[in-house]
């Protein structure tokens, strides 16, 4: 039932009781002013200018100054190596699907690593973490950066991923609890968007590393985000974490933590995207190498369901967060943005390269499309006029899915002969579609939650708004971790059955796609349109979730 349906009563005198049936919206602003003016800017009910307004001061400026530099040092190691990975397939003389786990690595640490410490943050407290975590993405940062084999890279970029997981959970929840409900909104909009500028940071430099310089300048450069961040954490937070007065609640809250979830994730993941990635490629289907960790992954994610259901004390996933029909499908719908946006990052570069023979400077510039139009989305988000008006965050999430399923299934049109205005029209649209969804869903995250704390300015109320808004990231994350082994299997799958060689052994200079035969370029280009005729079948599911996303009358 939406909150601007009900009829609600004061439990005062019976004169107020009258007058509450009466206005029930006037009663409880007179008797609720402070927790109720908080949820009706975001129920669509007019803001109360008697309502003192909050103003964030220097340490929430400073704070939230901190986090969106960490964030978008997270969003920077993300896209960087996309436009690297076929260039880096070569230089280390591997097939292309297994320099793929360069960044699959990295979104696995990323996705386990929200949850990790994010947890740990809740004991510990938010300070000390928030350090620990940049200290590890910045360990992770070095590793990759002294990598002389696929191996090692893969192992650093696995440890800067759960580095930046870290700095991305640690920063929601720091939102969450620094800043009133009221505008906690239009603080998300700033670390969103910080995180779009640092993956369009990360495609440009990916492209002029490729061409100009070494790839290692691209984990070289991440340390300037590193150290930026380490510089200003000491003096935006309280690095003492929660004092030596709160040890015995602090123990009792460590051995509540959903730990065991974590883990069985990671591995459950972990062990079943190996498969997936080996299927077809490394071995065949049929082969013990790859049912091995396919039936391991599937045995994890058993054991996963039964615990968080029936032996986990707190869990990860609460029911608390899909408690009901629109909770489920808001989570279900960022998991599919996740992986339909990766898979336009990640399999639009190929194209580009292997089919149209372009620069990699221009193809990380391309990508700008696919990720820069989410930041003047998100300002507009931000502003009051927007976020007090939560009735459209459900049409915005809708036309956002009805664009992302247009751009993918016109994707379909991708071949050799294609014009450049054509693909670039498909990219803006991915674009403009990614950038509503990421709106949309931000907003929808908080809406949501006031359905069932509606006036309620409880620690429940705003522990489960929290838990929701990093559930979200958690599974957009997982989803891009899995649509990247999911699009190498399918692609080179198809390769293989056509009996081609990797295009990208060999793919040392700037025009090495000239060279592909026009034989090899269809093939890859066909390959591709069976990958786009899957994905949008996914791309219309997302859209068919966000018709059950629940609409603030």
């Amino acid at each position: 039932m939406g909150v601007g349906s009900q009829t609600l009563y004061h439990t005062g005198s019976e004169s107020g009781s009258n007058a509450c049936r009466e206005n029930s919206q006037q009663c409880l602003i007179a008797a609720h002013a402070t927790d109720f003016a908080a949820a009706t800017q975001y129920t669509n009910r007019e803001y109360n200018p008697r309502q003192p307004e909050w103003i964030p001061g220097v340490k929430e400026w400073l704070v939230t100054t901190c986090i969106s530099i960490l964030v978008m040092m997270d969003a920077f190691n993300t896209t960087v190596v996309i436009p690297l990975i076929p260039g880096l397939s070569s230089v280390f003389q591997q097939p292309l699907e297994n320099a793929l786990w360069i960044n699959t690595s990295y979104l696995i640490g990323n996705a386990s690593g929200q949850g990790l410490f994010a947890m740990l943050a809740e004991v510990l407290g938010h300070g000390p973490i928030l350090l620990s975590s940049s200290v590890l993405a910045t360990a992770g940062t070095g590793i990759c950066g002294g990598s002389l084999g696929l191996s090692v890279l893969v192992t650093g970029r696995f440890i800067q991923g759960i580095g930046g997981g870290g700095v991305v959970g640690v920063s929601l929840l720091i939102i969450a609890d620094l800043i009133p409900k009221s505008h906690q909104v239009q603080f998300s909009t700033y670390i969103f968007r910080a995180q779009m500028i640092g993956m369009v940071i990360g495609s440009v430099a990916g492209g002029v590393y490729h061409d100009y310089t070494s790839y290692i300048w691209a984990f070289y450069s991440s340390f300037v985000f590193c150290a930026m961040g380490l510089l200003v954490i000491p003096f935006a937070l309280d690095l003492r974490g929660h004092g030596q007065g709160n040890k015995p609640s602090a123990t009792s809250k460590f051995r509540t933590m959903d730990w065991i979830g974590v883990m069985l994730t990671l591995l459950g993941m972990g062990t079943l995207l190996t498969g997936v990635g080996w299927g077809g490629t490394q071995y065949d289907w049929g082969n013990w190498h790859t049912l091995l960790p396919l039936c391991a992954g599937g045995i994890f994610f058993i054991v996963l369901i039964l615990y968080e259901t029936m032996w986990a004390m707190q869990p990860m996933f609460s029911s608390r967060v899909f408690q009901d029909l629109p909770s489920t499908m808001l989570q279900t719908g960022g998991f599919l943005h996740g992986f339909v946006l990766s898979s336009h990052l990640h399999c639009l570069p190929l194209y580009l390269l292997f089919v149209k023979s372009l620069d990699t400077t221009f193809i990380g510039l391309s990508l700008v499309a696919l990720t820069g139009l989410a930041v003047p989305a998100l300002m507009i988000s931000g502003t009051t006029q927007f976020y007090r008006r939560p009735h459209i965050s459900a049409w915005v999430t809708r036309v956002g899915w009805l664009l992302t399923i247009t751009a993918t299934g016109c994707s379909l049109l991708l071949n050799a002969s294609i014009p450049t205005p054509g693909w670039v029209i498909i990219l803006l649209v991915a674009g403009l579609g990614s950038a509503l969804l990421m709106t949309g869903y931000n907003l929808c995250i908080h809406v949501n939650t006031l359905r069932f704390y509606t006036g309620q300015g409880t620690r429940e109320s705003a522990q489960v708004s929290a838990t929701s808004i990093l559930i979200y990231s958690i599974l957009r994350t997982w989803g891009m971790c899995i649509a990247i082994p999911i699009s190498g299997t399918v692609i080179f799958n198809y390769l293989s059955s056509q009996g081609l060689p990797d295009m990208s052994i060999g793919h040392t200079g700037r025009h090495s796609g000239t060279y592909a035969t026009q034989e090899n370029k269809d093939a890859f280009a066909d390959a591709l349109l069976v990958l786009w005729k899957g994905y949008t079948g996914i791309a219309a599911l997302g859209g068919i979730s966000s018709l059950f996303i629940w609409s603030a009358r």
